[in-house]
């Protein structure tokens, strides 16, 4: 964690993405840090947490550029009593679903720590802490809409209630 909290780790890390899992490592090892108390420093933490979302959401972009992409449809009538808010969103696979609900997931608890933290920053722009403010609670409410749009999409998976 020393490593990732320095100069040379910050540059590393923005200069590779990564696939999803070591993404989801270095928020775990984060989260790990902050717990044993080994990093408490807001402004060190922020810095990490902005770091990993802008790399879930270059993974993003890459991932909508490839088989992993999807989009989202208006219900049909027969699929509007099991959507959400009228709307699904159209998966390649069960497994698609899974994987960026994975992503949604992540980038949560991500934009949960900045949340939690930015106001405890040292830096006094008041302007910018509310902005980062206002950013994490959109993408946190717009996430959550979207894992529960996607559940149609889960439908007859293993995950499904019986």
């Amino acid at each position: 964690m020393q490593f990732e909290a320095s100069r040379q780790g910050t540059e590393y890390n923005r200069l590779r993405h990564g696939p999803l899992a070591v993404l989801g490592f270095r928020l775990v090892n984060l989260s790990a840090a902050m717990n044993a108390q080994q990093i408490t420093d807001a402004d060190a933490i922020c810095r990490i947490a902005v770091d990993i979302d802008s790399n879930l959401n270059a993974w993003a972009s890459r991932s909508l550029q490839s088989d992993r992409k999807f989009h989202e449809a208006e219900a049909d009538a027969i699929e509007r009593r099991n959507s959400f808010n009228g709307r699904r969103h159209v998966y390649n696979s069960v497994w698609g679903a899974q994987v960026w609900n994975n992503w949604r997931s992540l980038s949560i608890v991500t934009n949960r720590i900045v949340l939690d933290h930015v106001d405890k920053q040292s830096f006094d722009d008041d302007a910018l802490k509310e902005r980062m403010r206002f950013e994490s609670i959109s993408i946190i409410q717009r996430l959550s809409m979207d894992i529960c749009t996607s559940t149609p999409s889960l439908s007859g998976s293993p995950r499904q209630y019986q």
